[in-house]
């Protein structure tokens, strides 16, 4: 089964918030509702956009497996202003999450990346 997180993924306009927010996120899910949601800390305009976000992050970067959710939070922690290390766990951790991102970049992304071509065509 997908699901649409990738849709609420590609309208955030900075993933800085994304590097913030999960640390707080694995450190204890209330907390992080209480800041974002509540006192919105983050600067969203809308409650809805603040819940989507919350949402987003609860579905997309969280794993079943507490030992992945600690590692993915200490290395974005340890990673501090490595936008590009940080941006691959990420994506790393979506991959692991997110079936439709998995199947995306395993069965068009990575086939046209390792063949060394810079544009997708239209069709895939």
């Amino acid at each position: 089964m997908y699901n649409t997180d990738i849709n609420i993924l590609g309208g955030i306009p900075d993933y800085s918030l994304i590097y913030a927010a999960l640390p707080l996120l694995v450190e204890g899910k209330d907390d992080l509702h209480e800041s974002l949601v509540k006192n919105n800390e983050f600067d969203f305009r809308t409650e809805r956009s603040r819940i989507r976000f919350f949402t987003l992050l609860t579905s997309a970067f969280i794993s079943d497996k507490a030992e992945i959710n600690e590692l993915s939070s200490q290395l974005i922690q340890h990673l501090g202003n490595d936008e590009k290390s940080r941006a691959l766990v990420l994506f790393w951790l979506f991959s692991l999450n997110n079936k439709l991102f998995y199947e995306l970049n395993r069965d068009v992304f990575l086939k046209y990346f390792f063949q060394g071509r810079a544009e997708l065509p239209k069709s895939d």
